[in-house]
């Protein structure tokens, strides 16, 4: 049995107005949109907003190099917008924001099969926004991670994709090009070896 009911905790301040409890700040707050809100108005802020607590725990964790803590709390954020009902872009963002912290903290333990399958599901999450700057990148990171899984014929299919795609973004002269080369480069040298 699960409840979809959002129950709202308020407490006077000395100077008598009223405090939210859950986000510690006045009631008064703006949305992604800019628009004034009085107070969590469904289900999926009050979802988002224990999300991101849980990944500013994951980050304090980190921080403090507990990483196997800091993976706890990550996949129970990826657990929670995952068992999301809810279908929005803000979800959709959030759920990209955690596998990407997840995927970096398992590539920062050499968990690179569990890097790659994080990766493999970010990307795929959002099979439309393949030629933006962002899965771009991803394709380069996947491409890295390959290469450290000595699975280089993949590695290099995954880099030469990543390249072409800030070729076709106009991305002549920046670093984004560079950093796909020498990893082409590297993962060419590891083949041949």
């Amino acid at each position: 049995i699960s409840s979809n009911t959002v129950y709202e905790f308020e407490a006077e301040t000395k100077d008598g107005g009223s405090q939210d409890m859950l986000k510690g700040k006045e009631t008064s707050d703006q949305n992604i949109d800019g628009e004034e809100n009085t107070q969590l108005d469904s289900d999926e802020e009050l979802e988002i907003d224990m999300i991101q607590s849980l990944m500013r725990k994951s980050k304090s964790k980190l921080q403090a190099h507990d990483y196997d803590g800091a993976e706890r709390m990550l996949r129970i954020c990826l657990a929670r917008i995952s068992a999301s009902t809810i279908s929005s872009r803000r979800t959709a963002d959030v759920k990209k924001e955690i596998l990407r912290a997840l995927m970096f903290l398992l590539k920062a333990q050499k968990k690179w099969s569990e890097a790659r399958t994080v990766l493999l599901d970010k990307i795929t999450s959002n099979p439309h926004d393949n030629d933006d700057h962002a899965a771009i990148s991803d394709f380069l990171e996947l491409a890295s991670i390959l290469h450290n899984m000595d699975s280089h014929t993949e590695a290099l299919l995954y880099g030469r994709r990543a390249l072409k795609g800030f070729r076709k973004l106009g991305f002549e002269d920046t670093l984004d090009i560079e950093k796909a080369l020498k990893l082409l480069v590297k993962i060419c040298n590891a083949a041949s070896d």
